[in-house]
């Protein structure tokens, strides 16, 4: 556990005060038994060796354990100092494509670029990345169709508040089918 679960769920017990639960914390992280960092390295690990993901995907999943900026910034340094970003979007991508083959129709295109995106790639990463996974013959995959996406690549900041919002929202090149559509008429109604 983080520091600050471990806090939590000592402050639920019947006997804890804030001052020993301070005193326990302190000498657990003495014995080097909480150790934020130490915590930060082995779950960005575990975390793509279930997988791959892109920075942002790890940077959010870290975030939700409330982990400090500084030890998320280290820690995801780290594991793409070691596990370059560009060899997990090809090994995500190589995944996709076993599965569903090259995309054909734009519509393909544009489900492997959602795809990746939801792996937590960047944006500009992953166009890159369909533009070559793409039939020679269809080049269609147009950067405006595709929300957040340019040539150059923003700066990390931007692109990671860019891609989470992306991530969480149903661009209209991504929406699925409607399921007014696919709703049988009420009974009732006749």
């Amino acid at each position: 556990r983080t520091v600050v679960e471990m806090r939590d769920r000592l402050l639920e017990k019947d006997w804890a005060t804030p001052e020993i639960v301070e005193q326990v914390i302190r000498r657990l992280q003495a014995l080097n038994y909480l150790n934020d960092e130490d915590y930060a390295e082995r779950f960005a690990t575990a975390r793509l060796e279930r997988g791959p993901v892109g920075a942002i995907r790890l940077r959010r999943d870290l975030r939700q354990k409330r982990l400090a900026s500084p030890t998320i910034d280290e820690a995801v340094r780290q594991i793409y100092a070691e596990h370059p970003e560009e060899e997990l979007i090809a090994a995500a991508a190589q995944r996709w494509l076993a599965r569903k083959g090259t995309p054909e129709a734009p519509a393909d295109a544009q489900k492997l670029f959602a795809f990746l995106m939801r792996r937590g790639f960047s944006p500009s990463l992953v166009y890159r990345t369909v533009r070559q996974c793409q039939s020679p013959l269809d080049s269609s995959l147009d950067p405006e169709a595709m929300p957040g996406v340019d040539d150059q690549p923003a700066d990390e900041a931007t692109t990671i508040e860019d891609s989470e919002s992306l991530m969480h929202s149903s661009p209209r090149t991504w929406r699925r089918r409607s399921s007014l559509r696919r709703r049988r008429p009420d009974p009732g109604l006749d």
